[in-house]
């Protein structure tokens, strides 16, 4: 309830003085001066909005000529409605009947704010969610009659109800029985969408809101309604035709055409529409127009592909102005086609050359046109998990996209990258970029074109040496670092690798990124240094030793992991290791002295047997010596000691006991 004074005044006053008093505190709110009143008014118009005087004092504000007000009732309306719609809260009787003419003859009046307008429509969208079961259930038509005067606003509502829809039904949207209501209107929505005309020029933006056109309007309504409730497009007679239509025009490169396109692409069902198996005979089950309209797709790529060709030669150092977003948005249209339709990469000859001319430049053009497509080699992956693939189809598209992916890698993963925004996108880019080389070792795994693509990496890596580029030597270390992890469990690496981890010897780097990458290279390495890269496995360690100062953390703990896995193969080293180790024991955090103390014992385990005891006290020495002199608790000096010491102790005795594994490492290994 309100406060006292407030139901008084509305019960003596009658609604107008009740509206005036909320008008009041709503000024002082938004254009007040008082930090202390504006608290106040907004505590009392909190309480305000939860009762139910709220319903009309509000319909009665919508008239007010002041901005603020308008927007307060109109927000206050779309509120209560959302509270009823979700079951928050009881409307009394016809309520919601009659407020929908009513907000439908608000939206007419010209007084009505921009932003006013947009939270009517919100509302309405929500009355329509709500009662489109029961008492108004030629909601569609009804919208869509008064789209001759109002089209902005019918078109917004009609866009609004799959949102409003999807807020209060949280499972099963698509065969609840509201979306099945508001379904019996989609041949009349269809139809009236379909009759709408993009302006001249073809330019539409797509932002949802009363600025767009009714043409926009319409078509990011068809994307929203088959998105979030099943609306079938393909099926409607016309609809294939006019959106291919649409793409030969000058509104096929517009955001809200391209956008309904990947819905349409992305919702049929696909190759399984068109073709019979992997051999590619075609079927009868395609949707009306289906054919043109993927030949209206691939018309219009092989439009673009010059372009976006001579733009891979020389790529921009970044992607502003409409051309770029709608490069952006074919290459989504590209991404999705091939997923939907992944046969036409091989059962469509001349279709498929474009297709993958395309993607192939997609890779080199920007890292935000690359990302589009970045999916392509995990779905070709699956493909061929489930044996879609024809025989000679897989090598072929490996060799027709592998050096785009390796190319795109080096061009756009370095550090120093001009394209990338921050080091966050960068990182996140680099980590796709490696999934991507990754999979398509994974794909080529047996065949003929793995050593080829194992090439294809090992060659710019020999380029970027020569040149003394190092960091386009890291960004092939940390390709190569993908793929060894991938191998952890093979009985041995590629030949490759052999000169991969000689190269880092070589490597003048000197940032902590180009340090760190190798670091984690030869950490993912480790189980191999015990077998095919053991020729590699005293460099590596003193190669780590000497970037402890840089990198502490990262090859400390890469160290103990090489101890770990090859220790035996170190022990006519053991007694070096532990001068350099107790020389930087003073120099390095405690979690660094721990991962060095643990590495020699993963060499000690290795000594013969009735030397063991004497090797491990011997490594445990120095912490022995700073804990005889006595520790005292109080002192913060002592207690950091006390923690090292513990921390070092600890560490060596879980490596003798367990086989060598560090804190963050693998498994244990015994």
């Amino acid at each position: 309830d309100l406060p006292t004074d407030w139901v008084l005044l509305y019960l003596q006053r009658a609604p107008l003085a009740m509206a005036a008093e909320v008008r009041k505190e709503v000024l002082e709110l938004y254009l007040g001066k008082s930090p202390e009143a504006k608290q106040a008014a907004d505590a009392k118009l909190r309480e305000f909005q939860e009762t139910s005087l709220a319903w009309s004092v509000s319909q009665e504000l919508l008239r007010d000529s002041e901005a603020t007000v308008q927007f307060f009732a109109a927000q206050t309306i779309y509120n209560k409605v959302q509270q009823v719609a979700k079951g928050y809260q009881q409307a009394e009787g016809p309520l919601l009947q009659a407020l929908a003419p009513f907000l439908l003859q608000q939206l007419r009046s010209p007084a009505l704010t921009q932003q006013s307008r947009q939270r009517l429509v919100l509302a309405l969208a929500a009355i329509a969610v709500h009662l489109c079961a029961t008492t108004w259930s030629n909601v569609v038509p009804d919208l869509l009659s008064m789209s001759g005067a109002q089209p902005q606003c019918a078109w917004c509502i009609i866009l609004a109800i799959p949102e409003q829809l999807a807020s209060v039904v949280h499972t099963y949207v698509k065969t609840n029985q509201r979306t099945v209501a508001l379904l019996t209107g989609a041949p009349a929505l269809l139809a009236a969408a379909l009759a709408q005309r993009p302006a001249e020029g073809g330019l539409e933006a797509a932002t949802g809101t009363l600025s767009d056109s009714p043409f926009s309007l319409a078509m990011q309504s068809l994307s929203q309604w088959s998105k979030v409730m099943g609306m079938p497009l393909l099926e409607h007679s016309g609809f294939a035709d006019y959106l291919g239509a649409l793409l030969r025009g000058p509104a096929g490169n517009s955001e809200p055409v391209l956008e309904l396109l990947i819905e349409v692409l992305g919702s049929t069902s696909g190759s399984f529409a068109l073709y019979a198996g992997a051999s590619g005979q075609k079927t009868t089950q395609a949707a009306p127009g289906l054919e043109g309209l993927l030949a209206s797709v691939i018309g219009t790529i092989g439009g673009l592909l010059p372009n976006i060709q001579r733009m891979a030669e020389s790529p921009p150092t970044s992607l502003e102005g409409s051309d770029a977003a709608s490069l952006t948005l074919w290459a989504r249209v590209a991404a999705t086609l091939v997923e939907a339709y992944t046969q036409i990469l091989w059962v469509e000859r001349a279709a498929a050359d474009v297709v993958l001319g395309f993607l192939g430049a997609c890779f080199l053009v920007h890292p935000h046109i690359a990302q589009c497509v970045f999916e392509l080699w995990a779905i070709l992956k699956d493909a061929n998990r489930d044996d879609k693939l024809p025989a000679g189809a897989l090598g072929a598209l490996l060799r027709q996209l592998g050096p785009a992916c390796v190319t795109s890698l080096a061009r756009f993963g370095r550090w120093d990258s001009p394209h990338s925004e921050d080091a966050a996108s960068l990182r996140q880019l680099r980590e796709a970029q490696q999934d991507i080389v990754v999979d398509m070792l994974c794909i080529a795994a047996g065949s003929p074109e793995a050593p080829w693509l194992l090439s294809l990496l090992q060659e710019p890596l020999q380029r970027a040496e020569a040149a003394k580029d190092w960091h386009g030597v890291e960004v092939f270390w940390y390709a190569f670092c993908g793929i060894a992890e991938a191998l952890a469990d093979e009985p041995s690496l590629p030949d490759v690798y052999q000169f991969v981890v000689q190269s880092i010897f070589r490597a003048e780097v000197s940032t902590v990124e180009q340090c760190e990458t190798a670091a984690i290279l030869l950490r993912t390495c480790g189980p191999h240094f015990e077998t095919s890269l053991r020729p590699q496995l005293a460099s590596s360690v003193q190669w780590l030793v000497g970037k402890v100062p840089q990198i502490p953390e990262t090859a400390s703990e890469a160290i103990q992991e090489l101890c770990g896995y090859a220790g035996q193969h170190l022990v006519p080293h053991i007694g070096e290791f532990l001068k350099v180790v107790e020389d930087a024991a003073a120099s390095v955090s405690p979690s660094v002295d721990a991962s060095l103390h643990g590495a020699l014992v993963g060499i000690a385990r290795h000594v013969p047997e009735d030397q063991v005891v004497a090797a491990f006290g011997q490594i445990c020495q120095g912490t022995s010596r700073q804990l005889q002199g006595g520790i005292d608790v109080t002192l913060e000096a002592d207690r950091q000691k006390l923690h090292r010491c513990t921390c070092v102790l600890l560490r060596c005795t879980l490596v003798m006991e367990q086989g060598g594994s560090s804190s963050s490492g693998p498994s244990s290994r015994s």
